[in-house]
């Protein structure tokens, strides 16, 4: 029954997130206060209830899912309000403590209630700290949050709690765990790679609902500590997300700040010299915590059972939110990760495709193999919450990143009497600057006795690409049984392609 209890509470604090305001005691039962709650969904009607009047309002979800309110608009006691807003539902209240609603089915018995914190304000989805695999609601492919339920399409969240629990740190291995999605490593540290879904590439990566690149693989290696929940959306979703492949999209969503004082942490150590450190600090500015901050650090060091190869991450994300109003957020910030790892792009086999038989820790690159990656992500969001559970938001958003890489791999086939065979010496790298805004208004509307939902928005977003041209240096040959580490590096001139522009821009209802 306790569980029931728990599921009743989160149900409402879902509901009520978007308001932007904490469902505390403000008045007392009895004052006389303005209420003006238009008729819709029973669970969106309570929400704003709990808003207007300042009750904590419990309940089980399933009591009063797919019910309507006739809503209320007027002066007068909270009590009035939610014996109109409940009229004709088969659902009855109960105060407690007076400033808590705890709903019943009429004739039903009364559980105890469970106190559940809800700060996250300004994000209605958010799955950090609710123990759950499953996501409550998603924007990707709608911009406003729904439940999974009425996403008409193949949906998946990979949740906070899902990410601790199986380490999942990185976006290519929390897309391996995913339902229909794969992910094609191009490296021996993971950190370049494709993924795919329904034979396409999944080339549109989200952070909070903005694109940020038409080239998936240039964020997969993206840390997940800075996140609260990855969203899936398989198929085509192009009405949001502008041009590209129908194969899926995936939307990062932030971590987002309380109004209290919140440090966390963890420290792993695990074998082949695999270290990792995570600091995330959640602080109020001032007082009311109407101005919160956060920020996260990441320390990871890996070297895998392979000879030579090692990868070193750092990564550092900051966020502060201000409540301009009660119904008004501006939040800006930034991500900075770099990762300076061994290139490494696998053992050669036999011209009939079979391999050698040597032991795994086989390297065949040179020590002076290497991989640079960079990422600076600069945001900034305004949102605005209508009393009719309406919402406007405008985003902005700067993604970088650059990507070298030099190195010695194989080039041919293994020569089955010798064990020889030849290594290509190369040089490889390119620079992306993404710039994207967004800017959309939501509202919901009575119509045919049912409530629909109407978005209007427009976006844009240009790339420069600068890529250098794909450099080779001299070949030589090395022993798939006993491999030459000590290739001499070669001296790569720069040679830089001009760089290409590509923009995109849209309005969309």
């Amino acid at each position: 029954m306790a569980a029931t209890a728990l599921t009743a509470v989160w149900a409402i604090a879902s509901a009520t997130a978007n308001e932007n305001v904490a469902m505390t005691p403000l008045v007392a039962q009895a004052q006389q206060a303005d209420f003006d709650i238009p008729a819709q969904p029973l669970t969106d009607a309570l929400a704003a209830f709990g808003r207007q009047s300042g009750m904590q309002v419990t309940v089980d979800a399933n009591l009063i899912r797919g019910k309507q309110s006739p809503g209320v608009n007027g002066s007068m006691s909270s009590e009035a309000v939610l014996t109109r807003l409940l009229a004709g539902s088969g659902v009855v209240y109960e105060i407690k403590g007076g400033n808590t609603a705890m709903l019943k089915a009429e004739g039903g018995t009364l559980l105890s209630p469970i106190t559940v914190e809800w700060q996250i304000l300004s994000d209605s989805g958010r799955t950090e700290g609710t123990n759950s695999y499953a996501g409550s609601q998603v924007s990707v492919g709608s911009k406003t949050p729904v439940s999974m339920r009425e996403t008409p399409q193949s949906v998946s969240v990979v949740t906070r709690q899902r990410l601790d629990d199986q380490n999942i740190t990185t976006l290519q291995d929390a897309m391996k765990n995913t339902t229909g999605m794969t992910a094609q490593r191009f490296d021996g540290a993971g950190n370049f790679n494709t993924i795919n879904a329904r034979g396409y590439q999944a080339d549109t990566i989200l952070l909070d609902g903005v694109p940020t690149s038409a080239n998936g693989n240039q964020a997969t290696g993206l840390d997940t500590a800075i996140y609260d929940r990855i969203e899936v959306l398989r198929g085509p979703a192009g009405l949001f997300q502008g041009a590209g492949e129908p194969g899926a999209t995936i939307n990062m969503v932030r971590k987002r700040p309380g109004k209290e004082l919140a440090i966390m942490g963890d420290a792993t150590a695990g074998s082949w010299e695999t270290y990792r450190g995570v600091a995330d600090v959640s602080v109020p500015l001032v007082e009311s915590g109407k101005a919160r901050a956060r920020f996260v650090v990441v320390r990871d060091e890996r070297e895998p059972y392979i000879d030579v190869l090692n990868s070193e991450k750092i990564v550092g994300y900051g966020t502060v939110e201000f409540d301009v109003t009660s119904d008004t957020t501006l939040s800006f910030g930034a991500t900075y990760q770099e990762i300076d790892s061994v290139l490494d792009q696998g053992l050669p086999a036999y011209a009939d495709r079979s391999f050698a038989h040597v032991d795994r820790s086989t390297f065949t690159g040179a020590n002076w193999n290497n991989q640079e990656l960079e990422t600076k992500d600069f945001f900034a969001e305004l949102q605005h919450n209508l009393d009719n559970g309406g919402r406007l938001q405008v985003s902005a958003r700067r993604f970088d990143r650059d990507m070298r890489y030099k190195g010695a791999r194989a080039n041919g086939a293994i020569d089955p009497s010798t064990g020889n065979f030849d290594i290509q010496t190369l040089e490889y790298g390119f620079g992306l600057e993404a710039t994207a805004f967004d800017a959309y208004g939501t509202t919901p509307f009575n119509l045919g006795g049912q409530t629909h939902n109407i978005v209007l928005g427009a976006d844009y977003r240009k790339e420069r690409n600068q890529r250098s041209i794909y450099q080779t240096g001299p070949n030589y040959t090395s022993n798939i049984f006993n491999p030459n580490h000590n290739i001499p590096e070669p001296t790569f001139t720069a040679n830089v392609k001009e760089p290409s522009f590509e923009s995109e821009y849209g309005v969309y209802s």
